[in-house]
């Protein structure tokens, strides 16, 4: 087999893995795909329109910032592809600007703002699942985020929807490392521009070499970040806003987000 051929297969095995095992989708479900943080994004939609085809009952709605060329072919009536402007990824970065004053982990705040415009436009085009394009590295950087500021770490991912008039939240790109990323996008010369969601690039690094360190340590601390979850599964609740799981109505980040609004 060509390496090209393995890592484009052995990543969607590791995206199919994930959607079976967290139940993310049903064969008549509108996802909303955000192809954002960049390439990331990219590569995910690329995966969910190969999937989608398989399912001519759904619809999947992609999410492209304005600023990049788009060339998959809309070869489907049930796929579709939006423009944002790049005035939401403006607001998502003002608000992480305010992630010290109030004492809250930048990456987390960042997401909930980005999750707040993208369930406003759920609702509008009636969409019930949003999927993100967070690989596994990511994910342990926001769980390790909170843990850092001294708050219980869960996954950005409700394992139940608890409230019906949010888009259920789905990462299908849990079970991918960064490495994996840059192997794939290294083979397919891909020249997209990067667009990275607003995190601090410290702890990013932390964790990669981490995983080159002890291979396996970022699933690991998924799974135990999983296992916390289901234990206190009665105590978590899904906000009101963002649509992550929370143990309040509102999580931490979108009680700074109606602060920063009102004044």
């Amino acid at each position: 087999m060509r390496k090209e051929d393995d890592i484009v297969k052995k990543i969607e095995r590791k995206i199919r893995r994930a959607i079976s095992k967290f139940h993310m989708y049903t064969p008549i479900d509108h996802i909303m795909l955000c192809a954002y943080p960049l390439p990331e994004g990219i590569v995910l939609a690329e995966y969910l329109a190969r999937i989608e085809r398989e399912f001519p009952r759904s619809k999947l709605t992609i999410l492209v910032p304005e600023i990049i060329s788009f060339n998959i072919k809309e070869h489907q009536q049930n796929i579709r592809i939006i423009k944002i402007s790049k005035e939401v990824f403006s607001r998502v970065a003002k608000i992480a600007e305010e992630a010290n004053k109030y004492n809250v982990p930048k990456g987390n705040l960042s997401l909930a703002g980005l999750l707040n415009e993208l369930q406003r436009l759920a609702r509008e085009i009636e969409a019930n699942k949003i999927a993100l394009p967070l690989t596994a590295d990511i994910e342990v950087y926001l769980a390790f985020e909170k843990v850092i500021y001294g708050r219980v770490p869960l996954l950005d991912m409700p394992l139940k929807v608890k409230i019906n008039t949010l888009a259920r939240i789905t990462l299908p790109m849990i079970n991918v490392l960064n490495e994996d990323m840059h192997k794939f996008l290294s083979i397919k010369g891909n020249t997209y521009e990067k667009l990275e969601l607003p995190i601090e690039e410290d702890i990013v690094r932390w964790v990669n070499k981490l995983e080159k360190r002890s291979p396996g340590i970022v699933y690991g601390y998924l799974s135990n970040v999983e296992r916390i979850m289901k234990l206190e599964s009665e105590k978590i609740v899904t906000c009101e806003n963002c649509g992550r799981p929370s143990l309040n109505k509102l999580c931490n980040e979108c009680r700074v987000i109606k602060l920063i609004s009102s004044t």
